[in-house]
């Protein structure tokens, strides 16, 4: 199983502003993207969490989770036209299908609760070293990252 590691921002309102100051806000913050998280990857077969952070009683602007997906839980899930993208542009030998169609669950999943404003934007960090900058949807739903030393962008 391919182990993945995610780093999630919270909401903060408005995205390009600085952090939420108010103790009370920033927990209920913390807490709606802990939540959402949970939401993704509770009862779900075959997928492993660490979760690091998450359920912290302190409010964090950003958690970092690890994951691990087996075949199981992608038995139905129809590959991204973000994804497939993605993964011919880093064409390495060290990605599989698996991995590929874990990040295309892990894409869909989340984008949903960007799109309910429960978590800010996000990072898929692969087992090669490349990391996956996921802007929220109302930032134009992007996909950043760097192949060959340049930066890419897919919208999805």
């Amino acid at each position: 199983m391919n182990k993945i590691s995610i780093g999630v921002n919270r909401i903060f309102g408005d995205e390009l502003e600085p952090p939420v100051n108010d103790n009370d806000v920033a927990l209920q913050l913390h807490n709606n993207r802990k939540q959402a998280l949970h939401d993704v990857f509770d009862n779900q077969k075959d997928v492993e969490v660490d979760w690091g952070k998450t359920d912290d009683s302190e409010p964090h602007e950003f958690v970092l989770i690890a994951i691990g997906i087996g075949s199981t839980v992608l038995t139905n899930h129809v590959l991204i036209p973000a994804a497939q993208y993605i993964f011919e542009k880093i064409a390495d030998k060290a990605i599989d299908t698996v991995l590929e169609e874990s990040v295309s669950w892990i894409l869909s999943k989340f984008k949903k609760k960007q799109e309910e404003n429960k978590i800010g934007r996000f990072e898929i960090r692969l087992p090669n070293g490349t990391v996956l900058f996921v802007d929220k949807p109302e930032q134009g739903s992007k996909i950043k990252f760097v192949v060959n030393g340049e930066w890419q962008e897919v919208q999805f």
